[in-house]
């Protein structure tokens, strides 16, 4: 199955997030796809205090923004790539790994 996917933290999700999240919904289902979220478990950037829970951000990203799954990694202190490079185009700005982790086939890319 094909899947346009938000990817973000989505702490509070906010209404910032729910315009990102039910963008990311319609252009799924003008595509044919489903749509998907990708969060995180917690921030590696916070002491560990969250404004909403992994299980209610999952409820809410899918109970009020029409998305279909969401996927939480794990947060490491690792970091996913050592740099990006973000280029503009038309579409929008893309941010491609100068180096991924081993068995990884994924770029990143934003709406602006």
């Amino acid at each position: 199955m094909n899947r346009v996917i938000a990817l973000g933290f989505f702490d509070g999700v906010h209404l910032g997030h729910g315009a990102l999240l039910s963008r990311t919904a319609q252009l799924a289902r003008a595509s044919g796809c489903s749509a998907a979220a990708l969060t995180f478990d917690r921030s590696p950037g916070k002491d560990g205090r969250l404004l909403t829970s992994v299980d209610d951000r999952i409820r809410l990203i899918r109970g009020l923004y029409g998305v279909d799954e969401v996927f939480v990694s794990a947060t490491t202190a690792r970091p996913i790539w050592s740099a990006a490079t973000t280029t503009a185009s038309a579409s929008g700005a893309r941010a491609t790994p100068k180096s991924s982790p081993p068995g990884a086939r994924s770029a990143v890319s934003a709406a602006t």
